[in-house]
């Protein structure tokens, strides 16, 4: 009864979002960014198969873009994205498990169909602000408003925890992700974003909805633990700045930019020193960690990971150990259960695919990256598509200097970002340019 309740459900999640997307692509981007993140702790079984409602959600958006003959772009991007998960069949052969290998790149498949149907579905900069601002006011602070409450719930006695007090002197919390290091993944990321647009001048009137947005997200950022995303933040905030430097030719604005994203940070250090010392002497622990890695044993552990992937890396070092291996590799290694890649989206990509497969995966970026950084600094487009272009850009940079704990790279909320991030790219196209000058923005 249940698992006919279930697929009930996810079979009218699909009838909407196809009915929806055919009315407006938009409504099934939107659906889209409401349930990547609920990946995790949502999912019905069907003959032990998990399916998971943003997979509905897709495969309507997908109808729905077939039904209106919106087809998406072949060019390099999308070649080099289809390559990326191809590259995953390269390592089959010396895969230690061909199972888990066949399902990660089966994964990583879906992942480009995100990005490419993204970057199908919206082609104004009307409809990038739209997404945009729903994901980071929207849908994040939902996120973050969750794990506010696990936080807070854990201290009142609801038996709410993820990582025990044994293992971490605060609760970390993780919202709707099945641990902190990938809800610091997601958050990080739009914390970024938040902070980014709410200087833009064209986004004026939603400047302190973005600010809150900030503040809050930032606040659980801190709270995660997770340092990488910490040296991210602060990472992707520097390069903002600089970028805004090298096109404006001023100091002025990103001057502001990082001294307002350091007074909020001590303001928050402040308060949180005032309502809860007990966290606020964990954090400063926690920084200091941060700042002096080879003074506590994790990061000879860590170092020890990379050690060993790239060992392993050399014994196939053309076309990799095979993906989705290393978890086996590992536990063999020191007989306890890793979640990871080797704690590195970099190291992990040559371990698992190798020279040819890492080759691949930095040319998309690329494309990707100097696609929206070109966005920003042409004057063929609007200034709010140059803000979210530059914002967006940061983002994803943020991410991609974290050490990951987990497999980012087969995360939805993940490649919708790099979906956005490619259609900030693609909006210093003429035809696009045309088609939003005809659809002026309200938002």
């Amino acid at each position: 009864m249940t698992e006919a309740l279930e697929l009930a459900a996810l079979a009218t999640l699909l009838g909407v979002s196809l009915a929806g997307s055919i009315r407006d692509p938009l409504f099934g981007v939107c659906l889209l960014a409401i349930t990547a993140p609920l990946e995790g702790v949502l999912f019905a079984q069907f003959r032990g198969l998990d399916i998971r409602p943003y997979e509905m959600v897709l495969i309507g958006l997908i109808g729905a873009l077939m039904w209106t003959r919106r087809l998406p772009r072949l060019d390099w991007l999308a070649l080099a994205a289809i390559l990326y998960a191809a590259s995953g069949f390269l390592g089959l052969g010396v895969s230690v498990s061909k199972h888990d290998t066949l399902i990660s790149i089966l994964f990583e498949f879906v992942m480009v169909v995100i990005l490419l149907t993204v970057r199908t579905a919206l082609r104004t900069e009307r409809e990038l602000r739209f997404a945009v601002l729903f994901v980071v006011i929207g849908v994040a602070n939902a996120a973050a408003l969750l794990g506010l409450i696990q936080f807070a719930g854990y201290y009142f006695g609801f038996r709410v925890t993820y990582f025990t007090p044994e293992l971490s002197p605060i609760f970390r919390p993780y919202s709707t992700f099945t641990e902190p290091d990938l809800f610091a993944a997601f958050i990080v990321s739009t914390a970024v974003i938040s902070v980014a647009l709410a200087g833009a001048p064209t986004f004026r009137r939603w400047r302190w909805a973005l600010l809150t947005s900030a503040a809050f997200q930032v606040l659980l950022l801190v709270l995660s633990e997770v340092r990488g995303a910490w040296v991210g933040f602060v990472v992707a905030i520097v390069a903002l700045a600089v970028l805004d430097v090298a096109r404006s030719k001023r100091l002025g604005a990103p001057a502001a930019t990082v001294g307002s994203a350091i007074l909020g940070v001590a303001a928050l250090a402040a308060v949180l020193r005032f309502a809860s010392p007990r966290t606020f002497q964990a954090l400063e622990t926690r920084v200091q960690q941060t700042i002096y890695p080879f003074n506590e044993g994790t990061a000879s552990a860590r170092l020890y990971d990379f050690e060993q992937s790239i060992l392993y890396w050399k014994l196939h070092p053309i076309f990799g150990n095979g993906v989705g291996t290393w978890g086996r590799v590992f536990s063999g290694l020191t007989g306890r259960v890793a979640r990871v890649p080797p704690r590195n989206l970099e190291l992990s990509l040559l371990y698992e695919k190798g020279i040819v497969g890492l080759a691949i995966a930095l040319a998309m970026y690329a494309l990707l990256l100097v696609s929206a950084g070109r966005s920003y600094f042409s004057d063929n487009v609007g200034p709010s598509a140059q803000y979210l272009a530059v914002a967006l850009l940061v983002s994803v940079v943020a991410v991609l200097i974290t050490f990951q704990f987990t497999r980012i790279d087969i995360q939805a909320h993940y490649w919708l970002l790099l979906g956005l991030l490619a259609v900030s790219g693609d909006l210093r196209m003429t035809d696009r340019i045309a088609e939003q000058h005809t659809r002026p923005s309200r938002i």
